[in-house]
């Protein structure tokens, strides 16, 4: 048995007489018994999901607490995505666009990209939670996956080419076409890999706290539209940037300029697609599932 708490509100549920075990704290909260709906013990193989099916009858106001089982996709929300891709694809308004603008838009809106960004709280003042940037965009689980150069490595990073291949495919591309794509997809990676910091480098505080403002971060990567990119992001009036590896920062940007606008596409469908996959038909999940939960 193990114990729920629960406010002094009204759970909807009748209480029971007032005992040792339910009777409110001070702070007003109370203690709830959840027993195991099945026995506990020899041939009881769910009894820890028996006991957190009991408990999920609990209400605190409005919520559940507990476990719940995940809801699984309808049928309906899968053909309304893969509709909307079939939209994505068809849509002409991006062929004209600039590396620059392509990169800061697609970035704010819909996928993972070369760069994380998100709210964090000042790490030398406390009191304050501002912007922070750091670097991301890599498939694979660390930067590590790109760089090593044992048999091991080389065979899963061929693996990584042939799944991102395949997952192309799935959208409907050649075989052929999709090769070539999911290399290019690689090699915007493991550019990426190649300059961002080590998980070693990252546990110092000191080397990844570079507060910076709008002025300093625009003459830092000039070929990113970072007006743009608040702006869609509804933080427009942004002021103070916390950059956590310029470095990774200053090779990003380059690479805009770099690397072409057609591989930046094929970049950014490549993460839109891997994001969403668990949510497509079942050939995307399993394909999805194979590599990740299987080969990595």
């Amino acid at each position: 048995m193990f114990t729920a708490w629960t406010s002094r509100a009204s759970t909807g549920i009748a209480s029971p007489a007032p005992t040792s075990t339910n009777t409110p704290t001070a702070d007003g909260w109370r203690r709830i018994p959840c027993r195991p709906s099945t026995p506990v013990g020899a041939g009881s193989a769910s009894s820890k999901s028996g006991t957190a099916r009991s408990c999920a009858r609990f209400w605190s106001g409005r919520r559940k607490i507990g476990w719940r089982p995940r809801a699984r996709t309808s049928r309906r929300s899968v053909t309304s995505t893969r509709a909307a891709w079939t939209r994505r694809r068809s849509r002409p308004r991006d062929s004209s666009r600039s590396t620059r603008s392509l990169a800061a838009s697609s970035t704010s809106r819909a996928s993972p990209s070369s760069k994380s960004f998100g709210s964090t709280q000042d790490a030398k003042n406390s009191t304050q939670v501002i912007g922070g940037a750091e670097q991301g965009g890599l498939g694979l689980p660390d930067r590590d996956y790109y760089t090593k150069t044992d048999d091991k490595s080389k065979q899963l990073r061929e693996q990584y080419v042939q799944h991102v291949a395949k997952m192309f495919e799935l959208m409907g591309d050649n075989p052929a076409q999709a090769r070539a794509e999911a290399k290019a997809v690689v090699g915007i990676e493991t550019a990426l890999a190649d300059a961002s910091m080590t998980r070693v480098e990252r546990r110092d505080p000191d080397k990844t706290y570079h507060k910076m403002e709008l002025s300093q971060l625009a003459a830092l990567t000039p070929s990113f539209a970072w007006p743009a990119y608040f702006r869609d992001l509804g933080y427009a009036d942004i002021r103070e940037v916390d950059v956590a590896q310029p470095k990774f920062f200053e090779a990003a940007t380059r690479m805009l300029t770099s690397a072409s606008l057609a591989d930046w596409k094929t970049y950014l469908r490549w993460h839109l697609i891997d994001a969403t996959a668990p949510s497509l038909s079942a050939k995307f999940v399993e394909e999805d599932f194979s590599f990740n939960g299987r080969t990595l």
